[in-house]
């Protein structure tokens, strides 16, 4: 049976609670309602044990509120993903992304294949790997971005594109199933051109590389954005039949 804890000991949590410090709150209830357990226990470690409590339940909301924020189409963890091997995603490749040294670097990811074959899944895995990790991500579908963008203008629209540089990875899934505008092609180009060299971005496509700059108007922007979405870039080439069937 537990040790019933004294007032002070009560108001002591209490007022970690009211400290939002709910963690480090949590593990002093447990070691003073458990003495026996804990007396020999020396009180630098019994410290560390609440401090260690209280990282950890931070860790877990800001995890909670980056996935929220992320807005994914998919909720697939790496783990989740099978028979990668068979659908052309090399482990060596797999580990290297899981890794997060392309998020550090600010190396962006490319995702191709044919309709079905799990490019969406992996993105989003990708994603969620990252928010566990601290990462702050943003999931859209291409043309819902260019969309949202089309209908602000001038600082509203700065605005956007400020908080849209905030995100470490940006997921742009669907890039290229439909044709888009002059003006959508220069918004994809500022947003590319925000992001070179200081965030990543992964891009989920049906199109071969070689097509980007005729979807981006095949002038000298549609080249340039193409260079910094490969330079650098991680490219996968996922195959093998729908994992829809």
């Amino acid at each position: 049976m537990g040790t019933a804890m004294t007032d002070k000991q009560n108001e002591l949590v209490v007022r970690l609670r009211n400290l939002k410090l709910e963690g480090f709150a949590s593990e002093i209830e447990n070691q003073l309602s458990n003495l026996p357990v804990y007396a020999k226990i020396s009180f630098e470690d019994r410290l560390l044990s609440c401090v260690d409590m209280q990282e950890t339940l931070n860790k877990e909301k800001r995890c909670f509120t980056l996935i929220k924020n992320a807005k994914f189409k998919d909720h697939l963890r790496l783990t989740d993903l099978t028979s990668t091997a068979d659908y052309g995603l090399k482990d060596e490749t797999l580990a290297s992304l899981t890794s997060l040294n392309w998020v550090t670097k600010c190396c962006n990811v490319i995702i191709s294949g044919s309709c079905g074959v799990g490019k969406t899944g992996l993105a989003c895995a990708l994603g969620y790997n990252c928010c566990s990790n601290g990462i702050s991500v943003r999931y859209y579908r291409t043309s819902d971005l260019l969309l949202e963008m089309s209908n602000k203008l001038g600082m509203d629209k700065l605005r956007f594109m400020r908080n849209l540089q905030r995100f470490k990875v940006l997921i742009l899934d669907d890039f290229g199933i439909s044709k888009i505008s002059t003006s959508e092609s220069q918004d994809l180009f500022n947003i590319i051109d925000d992001r070179y060299k200081t965030a990543s971005t992964v891009i989920s496509t049906q199109l071969k590389k070689s097509a980007f700059p005729i979807l981006l108007g095949s002038d000298t922007k549609a080249e340039a954005a193409t260079d910094r979405l490969l330079h650098p870039a991680i490219e996968i080439e996922l195959k093998g039949p729908s994992r829809r069937k």
